[in-house]
């Protein structure tokens, strides 16, 4: 799999794009609109099994990417450890309560304008 398939994160969720990259033979780069990265979290029935490198990016290294494309080499790989530093975050208790715990105290739910979302 040598090309790189760079996607600005909009409304669409994240499975479906990986759906829709695997679907083309590629990988998958999420440019996320702050800078930060965004995680893509386990659904309970994904449209597919998603077995293709799936990165998050914030804006600015997102600029970057779209500005250089030209000129850059991009390799996914697979970590050489499986410890615990680098396992998926949608797997951490932790992180769900605190993300759950946004949800009901309705702050950063939903943006701005809908913060009763949940």
């Amino acid at each position: 799999m040598s090309d790189k398939l760079i996607i600005d994160r909009e409304i669409v969720f994240f499975h479906e794009k990986a759906c829709n990259a695997q679907a083309a033979g590629t990988s998958m780069i999420v440019c996320n609109f702050e800078n930060t990265p965004m995680g893509m979290a386990a659904i309970a029935s994904p449209p597919c099994n998603v077995t293709i490198p799936v990165i998050s990016l914030g804006s600015v290294d997102c600029a970057f990417l779209k500005k250089n494309i030209q000129t850059i080499t991009i390799t996914l790989q697979k970590p050489a450890s499986t410890s615990a530093l680098e396992q998926d975050g949608s797997f951490d208790n932790g992180i769900i309560a605190h993300e759950y715990g946004h949800g009901i105290s309705t702050r950063l739910t939903g943006g701005p304008g809908n913060s009763n979302c949940l």
